[in-house]
């Protein structure tokens, strides 16, 4: 594959009533619709990414899809910390065909020596190469239970989208507990810098956020370097990415492996949280909206089912829009991909068309 730097990016009778009934589109009236999901990944194709020497007996989606187009060609990466597997796909089908899979540390290269596993959750495709929003742990095995260990949000950088290259972690959580996931990382673009989403022991809640001049960031991950990244604390943007103190941000509770976006149509942020089916509770997949970034409120949810219709749920959420951008930003009309029942034998992904509707009048923000 050239370099990146010659681009420019079930059932019958009762139960199918049921299906019908679970999946039918949602959403308030002016705010969005969802449409019915689309199976777009089988277990089947999923399974063909198995690497025998790793001794993993079940393949599964385990991080948001990450996506980029090189000379007009659609790959998707499927990532966790064991293997990394590459795809060449349309939206409709993105794990049409499996180029590769490896081991992750044959993909993901780290001259830092952190000694962390890394998962691709997310990426930002530049004109020279790709960014890489890795999700890091420092798991390790109590009894027969992984535990996460410290968590980190780290960075990777791609001159062709095979190879990554860890720069190091910009957030950690305050305090630095010895166990703590910091889920993650959707993110945005907002005034000329990236916004990032996470988990972290914040005052009064653990939804977080943090930013970076998107410039500085890219022209720092180019020469394998890191810039500076600050937290939101107390209304302002001066507390250290690693370790400092945070505020917490006004976004319902959820699982934030997931996506975001803004919107030229709408003039707005768009954030998805999920939950699976833990303790008995529904699953689902939800869409938040904002004007700053940091004050979110729930649209409401693109799919909602009882825990005894599925075997886990509904986790790891993406955002294309639907000119197959994968770069934070969407117009009126964008899909969110998502796995559900992952690591049994029946996972899949699947697809919504999210529509966002007519619009009040608005104006745009910064």
């Amino acid at each position: 594959m050239p370099k990146l730097s010659k681009i420019s990016p079930f059932l019958v009778g009762f139960a199918a009533l049921l299906l019908a009934a679970l999946t039918m589109p949602v959403g308030k009236p002016g705010q969005f619709t969802a449409s019915a999901p689309s199976l777009v990944v089988a277990n089947q194709q999923i399974n063909a990414s198995y690497i025998a020497p790793l001794g993993v007996r079940r393949r599964y989606v385990d991080a948001p899809l990450t996506s980029f187009v090189h000379d007009g060609v659609r790959y998707w990466i499927n990532s966790n910390s064991q293997q990394t597997a590459l795809y060449r796909g349309g939206l409709d089908h993105p794990f049409q065909h499996l180029l590769w899979a490896r081991p992750t540390p044959q993909v993901i290269s780290d001259p830092t020596r952190s000694g962390g596993r890394f998962w691709i959750t997310n990426l930002y495709q530049d004109p020279s190469g790709l960014l890489a929003f890795i999700h890091t742990e420092y798991g390790h095995m109590q009894g027969r239970t992984y535990k996460t260990g410290r968590g980190r949000v780290g960075l990777a950088w791609s001159a062709d989208g095979q190879h990554f290259a860890y720069l190091g972690h910009i957030l950690s959580p305050s305090g630095d507990p010895a166990e703590y996931n910091v889920q993650g990382v959707p993110y945005l673009i907002r005034g000329g810098y990236f916004y990032v989403y996470y988990k972290d022991q914040c005052e009064r809640g653990n939804n977080a956020v943090a930013r970076a001049p998107l410039n500085e960031v890219i022209a720092a991950a180019r020469d394998g370097r890191l810039t500076p990244w600050r937290k939101y604390y107390h209304g302002d943007w001066a507390s250290a990415g690693l370790g400092g103190a945070c505020s917490a941000i006004r976004l319902a509770d959820g699982i934030i492996h997931t996506d975001a976006a803004y919107s030229t149509y709408t003039h707005r942020y768009y954030l998805l949280t999920s939950r699976m089916n833990w303790r008995g509770g529904d699953t689902w997949i939800r869409l938040n909206e904002s004007s700053d970034g940091v004050n979110w409120a729930p649209l409401g949810d693109i799919v909602r089912q009882p825990a005894a219709a599925v075997r886990t749920g509904y986790q790891y959420v993406s955002i294309v829009d639907v000119s197959g951008r994968d770069d934070a930003q969407v117009g009126r009309q964008f899909y969110v991909y998502s796995a559900k029942d992952l690591q049994t034998d029946v996972g899949a992904v699947y697809r919504w068309t999210i529509d966002l509707g007519s619009p009040p009048q608005r104006p745009p923000v910064g």
